[in-house]
This record gives structure tokens, sequence and C-alpha cells, in this order.
């Protein structure tokens, strides 16, 4: 008796399907415009050998990316690298931040930045019948460039929503899906935001090939969910793309926003280091003004000292020349020198002879008693 299994695209070629395309040629072009930039390569190397899928940018900044795929793209890998901008020689070595088996999410992280980044749509607003396309890195892509030099260029799918399954866990499709599409996101046509993450197709073992419409991807409520209840990585990843996800796309933030944050940076640190500036440049000039005061130098010399690089040059000519309050101390000593003599000279002789007779008697004491 036939049964149906389920098989991820990044382990078993997808069979396309004849499916009328419902949406607009010019849409799908300007969603291809918008969001191609966003899907990136994911390949891994580990015991089964090299192995590939794709992903999207869920969030950048200056510094690194976050970027979502499936589980089952990165299960086993040893090593994990995230290809941008349709080359194979701009890969960088990836981070599995989270990741969880049943829902068949994963988070990476690269320590590269300035990527723009796709948002998650609402699944309310989710429909059957909506209009639906699949961004992805198929292996033929790849061997195209391995043998003809092709660019390893993202393919697109359109199609349609044919069920929403498992209370909104799982989104049915009937896009078509090729070998390495996993992991990659299926976008709403109109808004150009994901609606979840393709995972896998429903094979047919009698047929030994998919079924028509059976197309499978991770909800967003799903992937919501995973960042929100994964744990602190988790939770800031979902933090931070709420917080990029309330800046409308094309929007005067969504273009000037970070220049902007990063001039505001700039000018914090500007003032900060222009505040430690000034204190110290304060800090001196009173010092430089206590030295010129304490020296007993004139008012003049005072403003002087106040004045940045001036009051190097007062310094120098303090540090070098005799000082005010100096020349002021050696003339009251010369004063009082002069004091002492002049009353000296008025001393009457009787004065005199007192004061010797005084002194001399003072001065036999010590002599008469060493005699007795």
């Amino acid at each position: 008796m036939p049964y149906i299994k389920f098989v991820s695209l990044s382990a078993a070629a997808a069979v396309a399907t004849l499916i009328p395309m419902h949406a607009d040629a010019s849409d799908l072009r300007n969603l291809f415009q918008r969001t191609s930039s966003s899907v990136v390569i994911i390949e891994c190397t580990g015991p089964r050998g090299t192995f590939s899928g794709s992903g999207f940018v869920l969030r950048s900044d200056g510094r690194s990316t976050e970027v979502m795929t499936a589980d089952h793209v990165v299960l086993g890998a040893q090593h994990v690298d995230i290809i941008l901008d349709n080359n194979l020689k701009r890969r960088y070595p990836a981070t599995i931040m989270s990741s969880e088996r049943v829902k068949d999410v994963a988070l990476l992280r690269i320590g590269v930045g300035h990527r723009r980044p796709l948002t998650l749509a609402d699944l309310k607003t989710t429909k059957v019948g909506q209009s639906v396309a699949v961004i992805g890195y198929p292996v033929v892509s790849r061997d195209f460039f391995l043998l003809g030099g092709d660019k390893a260029q993202p393919t697109m799918h359109a199609g349609n929503i044919s069920a929403i399954r498992m209370n909104g866990a799982l989104i049915q499709f009937d896009a078509a899906t090729d070998h390495g599409d996993s992991g990659g996101p299926l976008l709403d046509v109109s808004s150009g935001r994901v609606l979840g993450i393709v995972r896998g197709s429903a094979w047919l073992d009698d047929l030994g090939e998919p079924l028509p419409g059976s197309a499978l991807a991770t909800s967003s409520a799903t992937v919501q969910a995973f960042l929100r209840h994964s744990g602190s990585t988790g939770d800031a990843a979902l933090q931070r793309y709420e917080e990029a996800d309330s800046i409308e796309p094309g929007s005067w933030d969504s273009k000037f926003g970070h220049a902007i944050d990063k001039l505001l940076m700039v000018l914090l640190w500007i003032m900060l280091a222009g505040s430690i500036v000034i204190a110290i440049l304060v800090a001196q000039l009173y010092a430089s003004w206590r030295i010129v005061a304490k020296a007993g130098y004139s008012g003049w010399w005072r403003f002087f000292a106040l004045l940045p690089i001036l009051n190097l040059i007062v310094l120098y000519i303090v540090a070098l020349s005799k000082w005010p309050l100096e020349r002021k101390v050696e003339r009251l000593r010369e004063s009082a020198h002069q004091v002492g003599l002049s009353k000296h000279e008025t001393l009457n002789p009787a004065e005199l002879q007192y004061t010797s007779s005084r002194t001399t008697h003072r001065g036999l004491q010590p002599e008469a008693h060493l005699l007795d």
C-alpha cells in the first residue's frame, strides 16, 4: 500500500510541477530585485561530505549578520560557511547560535555586517491561495558555476499557498522547488515578507517523486516562537529583529537611520573627549593662575596665565626669572637690617657702657665660678 513520506530538499531533488502562475510578472521581477541579495548560500562539511542549502538575512548591523535557515541544512555539519553576493569565493565561517530539530529552524551568525535583512510576515494575514515565491540556491546553479563558469545566481519559483497545516506551524505551497532550496525564504509576492522557511516536500514511494503541490515551509509564526523560546540567544535575536522590523522598508529611517546612529555615536565620543580635554585645560589654567598669583605677579600676568599657549610662555618666564615676591622679601630684609643698624647707632654712651658691662659681667660669670 503506498504511503507518504517527507524528504528535505537538501537531501533529495524535487521535481517541478506545472502550476499556473497567478502573480503578475512585474511583481515577481520587483520581488526578486528587492529580496534576492538577502538570500545566501550555506555550505557545510561533515562526515557525510559537503552539502549545501539556502538561508536568508534576518538581521544585520555594522559588525555581524544573523541568518535563518532550516536545521536539517546544518545538521551534522562540522564546519559551516555562508556565501554572499552570488560569489563562491566570498565565504565567511558561520557560528550556529541556536537550532531546533523538531521545528527545523536554525540561527547562524557571521562576522560581517551591512547586509539587507528580510522581514517576517504575520501568519494571521496569511491566506490560502496567496501568491508566493521561493528564492534559493539550488545545486544546479552551483553545477553551472563549476562546469561553465556561470555565476552562482539564485533562482525563483512562483506559486500559491495550498494549505496552512498543523495549526499554523507549516505552510503547504505549490511553487516548484529544487535541490538546495531548503532553508531559503518562502516570500509573499505582494509585500516581500517571509512567510516561512522552505523545509521539504512530501514524496510518494510508489511514484518516486514528490506529490504535486506538496512542498512545505516552516511558518513565520514557528520561526518567531523558536526565537522567543530558544534561550537568551534566540530572545536577543528576536528583540533585535523586532526593533529592525519596526522600521518600514524604504522609509527615511531605513535609509538614513544607521548613518544617523553612527553619526550620533561619533558626536557622543567627540563630546566626551572634548569634555575631558576642557577639564584638563581648565585645571591647568587654574594651576598656572595660582602659581603666577603666589609668585607676586601683577594682574596682567595672571590674565595671560589664563590664556592657552600664552600660559606656557608665562610659566617659562616665571621659572627662569626672579619672582616679584622674592624681590619684595629681599627688600624687607634689607629694610629690617638697616633699621637694626640705625637703632644701634643712636644709643647714647651711657647705654653703650651699661650694655657692655652687662655683657662682660655675664661673660665672666662662668670663669669666676670655675676659679672657685
